[in-house]
């Protein structure tokens, strides 16, 4: 059962600190008149998780770093207590920037046909229909992304005429296919969940570094080039890297040609396809928005 929580990150720019503190309140704080803290922690510490918040609640936060001599305080500042989604709660890689949780099974989440059926995707050949998910954050989101490939023969215009391509409320790039909204959404239990592809890049390589799929895919994988130190080793054939898996971009100097993973070649083969209606194949995302 996910849990509302606040996490909190700083750099710790000295090393003469007796330890942390942490401040809450509902209000605006002044640091001449502060609340008691609501965490004391040791030197050198840089995050620390609240979970005694209300979900969907604001609280302003200071961090303060002391010595004997006294007390200084960081800026004040704003967030919101938000759940993490089904899974685990706790990152065993990375950080909110980039990090993973592990994987959720689909009895957790959803199956891949269930969801299909749910933004009124039709097309293509069903396949993993139970894999599980990876759960991963990105940017101080959370995204579900499937293990293995959940359609082949699936096209890029498909995917864009059930509004799931890009996740942007609008109707994105349209050449040769009628607009439509890209609000494709999911609700799981008490979750809701935007359906999209993956970000990579508009020229090549189409998987360059920086994007969702390199931050996300390569620190999980053996041959992890990023040296990001994850420490987690899938191999291909573990998390499904086969066939061309469908990006969000159009080839910058083609809007006419997607672009594409060519997996069957390798985790950061750039390849685009010849027009929308070339078959690839369907690896969603899930991003949790409530």
């Amino acid at each position: 059962m996910s849990t509302p929580r606040v996490i909190l990150r700083w750099q710790d720019t000295n090393n003469i600190e007796l330890g942390h503190k942490i401040y809450r309140s509902v209000t605006p704080m002044d640091i001449q008149n502060m609340p008691a803290p609501i965490a004391t922690l040791n030197p050198n510490t840089t995050e620390y998780t609240d979970e005694a918040v209300i979900e969907g609640n604001f609280y302003y936060y200071r961090v303060s770093a002391y010595t004997t001599n006294g007390e200084e305080f960081s800026n004040e500042v704003y967030a919101e207590a938000r759940l993490l989604g089904p899974g685990s709660d706790v990152l065993i890689a990375g950080d909110m920037t980039a990090g993973f949780f592990g994987e959720v099974d689909s009895s957790e989440l959803i199956t891949g046909d269930a969801l299909a059926m749910e933004i009124g995707l039709s097309e293509g050949t069903s396949i993993n229909n139970t894999t599980s998910w990876l759960k991963f954050s990105y940017e101080d989101k959370v995204l579900f992304i499937p293990k293995l490939n959940l359609r082949y023969g699936v096209t890029w215009r498909n995917i864009y005429d059930a509004g799931a391509l890009y996740g942007t409320d609008d109707t994105g790039i349209f050449p040769t296919t009628t607009p439509k909204v890209q609000d494709a959404r999911v609700t799981v239990g008490s979750h809701t969940f935007r359906v999209r592809l993956i970000r990579g890049n508009e020229a090549d390589p189409s998987a360059t570094l920086g994007r969702e799929w390199t931050s996300l895919f390569y620190p999980i994988h053996s041959s992890d080039i990023t040296q990001q130190g994850w420490g987690i080793n899938y191999s291909n054939e573990d998390i499904g890297l086969s066939g061309y898996i469908g990006l969000q971009e159009r080839h910058i100097g083609n809007t006419n040609y997607p672009r594409v993973v060519n997996a069957g070649v390798g985790i950061d083969a750039a390849s685009q396809t010849s027009s929308i209606d070339f078959g690839i194949v369907w690896r969603p995302v899930l991003e949790l928005i409530a």
